[in-house]
This record gives structure tokens, C-alpha cells and sequence, in this order.
């Protein structure tokens, strides 16, 4: 489970890693910040950790303030691992703002912007067809795990099945 440092407040752990004191941190502030408060970051995390970063990035101004910090730090001490699910499960909590359960064109297209993909209307209309599986126009996690994640081995217990 993801945590701050210990004996440390969000407000404190965000001063700490605001190393130009501006009361914002950018996303290689944020980065090393992360490495301290979780010891298995690495950097070959980097580009995860920058999407969830730019993700959380809510204004778009290329930095995150201590709003937007503690939003993001949440939603990591929801159970944020580094397997392929809790980074797509953090992902969608990201760009799921109003905590609906939920996302639509507008989000999907917030994420292909942050992922450096300018798609048309059309294409994130396409998108979104091909995720909804209930048609509603609207993705759910449970939806956009089974798009972004490979189909469950079929020798592995569903984990709401005991094995027999």
C-alpha cells in the first residue's frame, strides 16, 4: 500500500518536495518525491509516474499544486502497485474528476492528450464504442480494465471464486 513518509503530513511531504518553494512541484520534483515515499519506484517508472503526474495535472500548467497533490496521493493510498491493473485502475481514478464511477469523450480525450495522441472526435467517438460494452456512453473501471488489461489466464481463479 502506497503511504507518505512516515510521521510526515501531506502538507509537509509536499513542502519537502517543492524544492523552489513556489507551492507547486513539477513533475520531476514529484518523481524524486515519489522515489523517497516509495522505495520501489524506479526509474524505469518514470513514464507511469509522469502520466499519473500529468493526469493530476488538472489545469494543465505543466505542475500540480497541493490540491491536486493530496487528490493524487488518495487515490495511490487506494492500494497503487506497479502491476499493469493498479496503473490503469489509478489512471481512470485520475481522470474519473467527479468520482461518478465513470468516464466519457471528454476524459478519453484528456488522456489521449496527455499520452501525445491528438485524435479527432471521430476517433475518440470510435474509441469509446469500442470500450462501452453497455452502450451507455459512458466507460466504467470494470470497462476499461477488461479493454487496457490481457484476458485472465484461464488456469487462475477469478478472485471472486475460491479454487475447488
Amino acid at each position: 500500500m502506497a503511504e507518505k513518509p512516515p510521521g510526515r503530513t501531506i502538507e509537509e511531504f509536499f513542502a519537502d518536495i517543492d524544492t523552489n518553494k513556489t507551492g507547486k512541484v513539477n513533475a520531476d520534483e514529484y518523481f524524486e518525491g515519489v522515489k523517497m515515499w516509495r522505495r520501489d519506484i524506479v526509474e524505469s517508472d518514470k513514464a507511469s509516474q509522469t502520466l499519473l503526474f500529468n493526469l493530476a495535472d488538472l489545469d494543465d500548467d505543466g505542475e500540480i499544486d497541493i490540491r491536486q497533490f493530496a487528490r493524487l496521493m488518495a487515490i495511490l493510498n487506494k492500494g497503487f502497485g506497479k502491476d499493469a491493473k493498479s496503473v490503469f485502475t489509478t489512471v481512470f481514478l485520475l481522470l474519473d474528476i467527479h468520482d461518478k464511477g465513470k468516464i466519457g469523450e471528454k476524459e478519453l480525450a484528456r488522456l489521449m492528450k496527455k499520452m501525445g495522441k491528438d485524435l479527432k472526435n471521430e476517433e475518440i467517438e470510435s474509441f469509446l464504442d469500442s470500450v462501452d460494452g453497455d452502450l451507455d456512453g459512458y466507460i466504467t473501471l470494470q470497462e476499461f480494465l477488461k479493454f487496457f488489461l490481457p484476458p485472465q489466464d484461464k488456469n487462475t481463479v477469478p478472485s471472486n471464486k475460491k479454487a475447488e
